[in-house]
């Protein structure tokens, strides 16, 4: 009995270990980011709605419950916009920040903005995280003419069919950009507008699923950036492009199928995973631990400069070799409820693990999912559970009434 039961708990523990979410605390230039908290809480669930708390002077926290077409519109200070389960959806849309501060925008899936639009546009906004969202237009032959234009400033051509996806200008600063998907498109990210616009805007891009992209992941004039435990795969032309005495930390990434290997008239620098491109004044990298598999162009293992960030970054960051894997798994929407954000009251019979602290114990179910304040006793689902504390392991029956 006593070793059928050993097999049991051990088999549970693998099941937690490998299921568990990863943190998802804020990290980066945006710490100290909190968005609409302590402001009311409005669900809404079309285009009136949605821009009109947008647009208030009001702290607020906004839950997007369904698809909403066309709804354009400028986000004010102290705002979080955030969807519910995986329903969240905005297209058609563009997203605009121009002197907005403190926002966040979690779990939505935002695409196909206008012709010729970004999907978000930072233009003068500061201390702003996007988290755990889907974003993407379209990339191919957008215009129907046969045949995939990749020359930009071509009227009606494809590559200009669509802006990008996040597009940082001006004085905007204080940026976090993690856990999300972002894909099918030309133009991915945008920071700096122009070769004069390189100020130092301090972004920080981490856990995301970069795919079917063109480039610019990201390009980056000016400044500070950081780069971290991101999984780029299927880049047709190049990635991290350091330009106009940018510098870039670029560590623990997985470049994958990234690259044309072609050369750079600007810079003699081919075309590849991290790289400077069309400005003739190169910005450099620090560069760590990167992975490159099947890739083109310049893939450098040497640093250029040092760069380190201002912030605590080292409980989140990951050895390149677990990148790809927690990131298919964890990026994109309807990945929060499995992290802590939970509706409480629906913890369900079966195993728990608890683990337990001197103030408080928490309580995940066999995926992983956190159950929001529950602790053993009454009125709890009966199970087995597993309390971990500082100094040992306890085993018992989580009881009933």
């Amino acid at each position: 009995m006593k070793k059928y039961f050993a097999i049991i708990i051990t088999c549970l523990l693998i099941s937690f270990q490998t299921s568990a979410a990863p943190d998802f605390s804020l990290v980066g230039f945006a710490a100290g980011v909190t968005g609409g908290q302590g402001g009311k809480t409005v669900s809404v669930n079309n285009a009136s709605a949605f821009k009109s708390n947008c647009q208030s002077s009001e702290k607020c926290i906004i839950q997007v419950t369904g698809k909403i077409n066309s709804a354009s519109t400028s986000i004010k200070s102290n705002k979080t916009i955030i969807g519910v389960g995986s329903s969240g959806e905005l297209t058609g849309t563009t997203l605009s920040i121009s002197d907005g501060s403190n926002i966040i925008i979690r779990n939505l899936t935002i695409h196909h903005s206008g012709k010729g639009k970004d999907v978000i546009s930072i233009s003068g906004g500061k201390n702003i995280w996007i988290d755990h969202c889907d974003i993407y237009n379209a990339i191919g032959d957008l215009n129907g003419d046969g045949k995939v234009d990749t020359e930009g400033d071509i009227d009606g051509g494809d590559v200009d069919w669509y802006d990008g996806l996040i597009d940082m200008t001006k004085s905007s600063a204080n940026i976090t950009i993690s856990w999300n998907k972002i894909h099918d498109s030309f133009k991915a990210m945008l920071v700096g507008s122009s070769d004069s616009d390189d100020s130092d805007r301090k972004a920080t891009f981490h856990h995301n699923h970069f795919y079917k992209l063109w480039e610019r992941v990201p390009s980056y004039r000016g400044g500070t950036g950081h780069v971290f435990n991101n999984y780029f795969t299927n880049i047709d032309h190049s990635a991290v492009n350091s330009r106009m005495n940018a510098k870039i930390r670029v560590e623990g990434n997985v470049f994958e199928n990234v690259g044309s290997g072609e050369v750079d008239s600007d810079t003699k620098v081919q075309w590849g995973p991290i790289g400077a491109y069309y400005s003739k004044t190169t910005g450099c990298w620090d560069v760590r631990d990167n992975v490159f598999i099947d890739c083109k162009g310049n893939q450098p293992a040497t640093s250029t400069c040092t760069f380190t960030p201002s912030y605590s970054y080292s409980d989140v960051l990951q050895a390149s070799d677990e990148v790809k894997e927690t990131v298919e798994a964890w990026s994109g929407v309807g990945k929060l409820d499995r992290s802590g954000i939970t509706v409480p009251g629906k913890e369900e019979a079966g195993v728990y693990f608890g683990v337990s602290t001197h103030t408080a114990r928490t309580f995940y179910d066999c995926r992983g999912a956190k159950i929001a304040g529950t602790v053993p006793g009454a009125g709890q689902s009966p199970g087995i559970f597993i309390v971990k504390n500082r100094t040992d392991v306890r085993i018992g029956l989580r009881c009933g009434k």
